[in-house]
């Protein structure tokens, strides 16, 4: 957890630079609900309920943008839920005000999340965009890893390595977007992750174009690139249906 919060120290510290020096950077809050169906409901119950949450957050929250997340590609021992729900908000005052809202005025709406569905973990993060997608508010795909910076590394060097790996993919033609998520609270204790990178794909067909391409030669240049920075897990795939979005 002090690594967590040291590398926080670093985000807020570098974001600034990191926007200056790569365009279309920035970040947003995120916040997660880890839910499984009771009463013997699914996903097609839990579907119904998409407009009426979309019309009622878009009168409470500020800006935001909501997935479904479901595993595609995890080991079940890993993940003990049905989805995660997925809040991308505009920064963290936003956030705090969305979750002022549902405590103030969605008890109905609630009532009705609570007939279908039960979220036992609550966690928040920051999302940074290292190279961000244009397709938002559409289903994707999401690749996870968990990482760990190396003894000695500052975030100032995985910005440099970022911009060096964001440059090759776009020589080479990776089209994914890629993020990293920076946990913040409501993690488990036994975390031992610094971050999750996140990348970003419209379909598995888009992924699995990235993927030939790391076997085409652009793994040994992530290596070259990021074997000195930080080591990561074995990833894991999810689906991210879209529910609804407030834009600006």
């Amino acid at each position: 957890m002090f690594r967590i919060l040291m590398l926080t120290s670093f985000v807020l510290s570098s974001l600034s630079s990191f926007a200056a020096e790569n365009p279309g950077s920035g970040y947003n809050a995120l916040d997660f609900r880890s839910c499984s169906f009771i009463n013997g409901k699914d996903m097609e119950d839990l579907r119904k309920l998409d407009t009426e949450y979309v019309d009622w957050a878009s009168k409470n929250y500020p800006v935001f943008l909501s997935y479904i997340m479901t595993k595609h590609a995890t080991n079940q021992n890993d993940w003990d839920l049905d989805f995660i729900w997925l809040n991308i908000y505009e920064n963290h005052e936003a956030l705090g005000s969305a979750n002022n809202a549902r405590f103030h005025s969605g008890s109905e709406i609630e009532r009705k999340f609570n007939k279908l569905i039960e979220c036992n973990s609550y966690f928040t993060a920051t999302s940074i965009h290292i190279k961000p997608s244009l397709a938002l508010g559409s289903d994707g795909i999401f690749s996870i890893n968990s990482c760990t910076m190396k003894d000695g590394v500052t975030y100032d060097d995985l910005i440099t390595a970022d911009s060096k790996w964001v440059s090759h993919r776009e020589a080479v033609g990776m089209e994914d977007a890629m993020y990293r998520w920076i946990p913040d609270a409501g993690w488990s204790r036994d975390t031992k992750a610094d971050f999750l990178n996140v990348y970003v794909a419209t379909d598995l067909m888009m992924r699995g174009r990235s993927i030939d391409l790391l076997w085409s030669g652009s793994a040994a240049v992530w290596q070259s690139i990021y074997g000195d920075i930080h080591s990561c897990d074995q990833g894991r795939i999810w689906r991210a249906n879209y529910v609804g979005r407030k834009s600006s």
